[in-house]
This record gives structure tokens, C-alpha cells and sequence, in this order.
């Protein structure tokens, strides 16, 4: 009767212990799987990560570009005699019709913001990049800061240069933009020394101070471009 005992505890303490390792042995299968996933969503949201930086570059080598080009407008502008833009024909003004313009950069950090309140910084290997996408947020108000102060020139600049100009009858952009209008802000700029002053002013903080920001910024984003490339090539 002892033995038999024994048989059936033994059979039992088997029974348990298989069914013991077949549960632990689904929740490591679960847990390897689960892991599986959240590394691909991992990467699917670094991937998007890249592509969000690579288009904010591209942005603002734009920016840069098109703030380079009207910075050698506006030398062209300030380098204009009064008789010479009088002499200037309606063709010749289109030339000029955008020259108060110049572009500022908001960057795009949605793919940046989902991926950290996705909670995927914690699946990263490599602490660097944890370190710099989690401070990517900070970046936009760096060229803000600087952006401001381009704007507010710029503010100075068309007032000053709407009273200089007697454009009073100005309503919209496209007035602006006019042969008339373009004609009348280049006499302003010929003529007023504070428009030239405010002119050559916002475009030398737009290319040199708001210049540098976007260059620098333009700079960091490809470093992160490259440690992404690396962590999504490993």
C-alpha cells in the first residue's frame, strides 16, 4: 500500500511539474514574443523618426537657400540709385516683387513626440541616441529664439518701410507685390535712410544669427540621422 502511494504522489508531482514547465514555458514563448513586437514597433517608430528628421533637414536647407538668395536681392535693392529704379521698367520690377519676404523653420516633431509617449526610448540600446531624441524637443525653441528676433525686425521693417514708401493705399500682399508697389518700396529704400538701415539689419541677423541657428540645428539632425541609421542597421 506504501508503494503504491508513492507510485501515485510521484505521478502527481510529474503531472504538476509538466504542467508547471509547459506554463512557464508559455510565458517565456509570451514574453519572447511580446519583445519581438515591441521591437519592430520600436523600429517602425525610429524609422519614422528618420524620415520626420530627414524632411526638417531638407526644410531648412530650403530656408537657408531661399534666405540667401534674398539676402543678395536686398544688396541689389540697396545698391539702387532713385534714378535708376526710376528708370526700371514694370518687367523689370518683378525681379524685386518679393524682397521684403524671407522664411523662418518650424520643424516637425510629431513622429519624435509619439515615439517617446510610445515608451520606446527605454527599448534603445544605445544611450546617446535616448539622449538626443529625448532633447529633440528643445531644439525648436533654440531657433525660435532666435527666429523672434528676426521677426521683430522684420515688424520694424514693414512699418517703416509702409510710411517711407506712402503706401497707404496698400491692402493685401499681392499690392505689395505690384509693379507699383515693388516700385515704390525700392524708392523707399533708396531714398529712407532708416528703411535701408532696418533692411540691411534683418537681413544680416537672418543670414548670419538665424543663419548660424539653422545651420547648427541642421547639423545636430544629421548626427541623429546617423546614430538611427546605426541602431536601425544593428
Amino acid at each position: 500500500m506504501s508503494d503504491g502511494r508513492i507510485g501515485r504522489w510521484s505521478a502527481v508531482l510529474r503531472e504538476a511539474l509538466a504542467v508547471l514547465a509547459a506554463i512557464l514555458a508559455a510565458f517565456a514563448l509570451d514574453a519572447w514574443w511580446d519583445g519581438r513586437v515591441e521591437e519592430r514597433e520600436m523600429r517602425d517608430a525610429l524609422d519614422a523618426v528618420r524620415v520626420e528628421l530627414e524632411d526638417n533637414a531638407g526644410a531648412i536647407r530650403g530656408a537657408l537657400a531661399y534666405n540667401s538668395a534674398q539676402a543678395e536681392l536686398v544688396a541689389d535693392a540697396l545698391d539702387l540709385a532713385t534714378t535708376e529704379v526710376g528708370e526700371m521698367t514694370d518687367e523689370d520690377m518683378g525681379r524685386f516683387s518679393n524682397l521684403p519676404n524671407f522664411q523662418v523653420v518650424t520643424l516637425r516633431l510629431g513622429a519624435t513626440a509619439a515615439f517617446i509617449e510610445g515608451g520606446h526610448l527605454r527599448t534603445l540600446d544605445d544611450r546617446e541616441l535616448r539622449g538626443v531624441l529625448a532633447g529633440l524637443s528643445e531644439i525648436q525653441s533654440e531657433i525660435d529664439e532666435e527666429g523672434s528676433v528676426v521677426d521683430g525686425l522684420s515688424s520694424q521693417l514693414t512699418s517703416t518701410l509702409l510710411r517711407a514708401a506712402g503706401m497707404d493705399w496698400m491692402r493685401t500682399p499681392q499690392d505689395m507685390a505690384s509693379p507699383s508697389g515693388t516700385r515704390a518700396i525700392l524708392e523707399a529704400v533708396a531714398t529712407d535712410d532708416e528703411v535701408r538701415r532696418l533692411l540691411y539689419g534683418r537681413t544680416f541677423l537672418l543670414n548670419l544669427v538665424y543663419g548660424l541657428e539653422l545651420t547648427n540645428v541642421s547639423q545636430q539632425l544629421d548626427s541623429v540621422g546617423v546614430l538611427i541609421d546605426a541602431e536601425l542597421g544593428g
